[in-house]
């Protein structure tokens, strides 16, 4: 694998707001903040998945064999992104005010002058339990993706190579934070700045991933009845991936831990992954199936727990703690994007304006950060041919592996080119003394198809 360094430039500037988790999307629009493609389809894959939609442009870089599909009506076509996805996400784990709890620990921690026994043992009362259930459940996950400008960018024609061929890229990464529990010690020996003492850590990882893919696709069956097509698709990936540990009696909040992880040099490391896919057609009904990262590919994460004596400041300490949770912390991680299917099945009316369809991931794999994942999306939408009417699609998806989360998402088509798709969790947790969802994704993309 070929690797590159590159300085710690503010390619990641994120800003957690605590009043609500939408407050946070809001804030990430004005931020560049990108995430992990796999936890944040571009588009209106959002609301209607990975299936094939040939009026939507982002469809045709799901099965690598739908763009040829285009030919059962059109000897040639044309489609190409202005800007056809720029998306942000967060999901957080199952802990009521986890956030403000987490603060106050620490505050506790770093401001020790003076305090009593009494006052050290109520606050290992107080803060043990919360320790043990944030160290299960708590966490906190930042996505967000954008497609490059043109892309995807599609040229069919039957003439010139008798299918279709799909250049896309994106830019994206994610970032978690987690909770490394440890119980609270109280040492009366200790001198009265120290007497509250704890092995907690928060565990920061970082994925910043770039994609350029090619795909060709082209008929095979083509008769009265039905269509079938098949397609191939090479994908090269870039990415940084990076994760470190900080003490929690000497970590800043989480929003300057946040930006501060984010600022940080990262070293590259690339690969390449192959899908395929077929696809066919009959009347009014589809089926499709498709296979990813055939070759299991993987990105590599930078070392931790390495050479600590070599290390100074905060860069020691991190390289020492560690070691501490070794037993739980992969010291030399690299994410192996495993094969994965995907079937979908779909309806639809004579002049593809109405779709129903389902796509099922058919088994789990992990995106970048560790998390499972395997999507089930059931959806429908109807996309006039007006310029002012606009298009409306909803649907339901859930994850069936890792958080089993499940979304209810909606979009709608503006103008026949400015597509905004909105999902959430019917799941909610206490956010400062509120209620949110515990995952929202949101999608704002302009695409033109001729």
């Amino acid at each position: 694998m070929a690797r590159t360094r590159i300085g710690g430039a503010p390619i990641l500037q994120t800003r957690l707001m605590k009043k609500t988790k939408f407050a946070l999307l809001l804030c990430l629009l004005s931020s560049p903040v990108w995430s992990a493609p796999v936890n944040l389809p571009a588009g209106s894959n959002l609301t209607l998945g990975n299936g094939s939609n040939l009026q939507l442009l982002n469809s045709y870089s799901n099965n690598p064999a739908m763009p040829a599909m285009t030919l059962e009506w059109e000897r040639w076509g044309l489609g190409m992104g202005l800007l056809s996805s720029i998306g942000f996400g967060y999901e957080v784990g199952r802990v009521d005010n986890l956030q403000t709890d987490l603060e106050a620990l620490q505050k506790e921690l770093k401001n020790q002058d003076n305090m009593t026994l009494d006052t050290a043992e109520q606050l290992k009362e107080r803060f043990d339990s919360f320790l043990s259930q944030a160290g299960r459940n708590g966490y906190l996950n930042i996505y967000g993706g954008m497609e490059l400008p043109m892309n995807p960018l599609i040229l069919t024609s039957r003439e010139l190579m008798g299918g279709s061929l799909v250049f896309d890229s994106n830019i994206s990464s994610a970032t978690s934070i987690r909770l490394l529990d440890a119980p609270l010690k109280v040492n009366p020996l200790a001198p009265p700045s120290g007497m509250l003492e704890t092995n907690s850590a928060l565990y920061i990882k970082t994925a910043m991933i770039a994609e350029a893919s090619l795909g060709y696709s082209l008929p095979v069956v083509v008769d009265d009845q039905s269509t079938m097509t098949l397609g191939v698709r090479g994908v090269y990936y870039m990415g940084g991936l990076r994760k470190t540990l900080i003490g929690l009696a000497v970590a800043d909040g989480i929003d300057a831990i946040a930006k501060d992880e984010q600022q940080k040099s990262i070293t590259l490391t690339d690969t390449v992954g192959l899908d395929v896919g077929a696809l066919w057609q009959w009347r009014n009904h589809r089926l499709g199936l498709m296979g990813k990262n055939l070759n299991s590919p993987y990105l590599e994460y930078q070392s931790i727990g390495e050479n600590c004596e070599g290390k100074t400041g905060a860069a020691r300490d991190a390289c020492y703690i560690a070691q501490t949770f070794a037993e739980r912390v992969d010291m030399n991680e690299r994410w192996v994007m495993d094969p994965q299917g995907n079937i979908e099945l779909g309806i639809f009316n004579d002049g593809l304006d109405a779709v129903g369809q389902i796509t099922l991931d058919t088994n789990p794999v992990n995106d970048a950060l560790g998390n499972r994942y395997q999507w089930l999306t059931i959806s429908g939408g109807y996309l006039t041919r007006s310029w002012f009417v606009p298009g409306v699609r909803a649907g339901i998806r859930q994850n069936l592996a890792g958080s089993k989360l499940k979304y209810v998402s909606f979009g709608l088509t503006f103008f026949k080119m400015v597509n905004l798709d909105v999902a959430y969790t019917l799941e909610n947790v206490v956010i400062d003394g509120q209620g949110e969802p515990r995952s929202g994704y949101i999608n704002l993309g302009f695409e033109l198809l001729f």
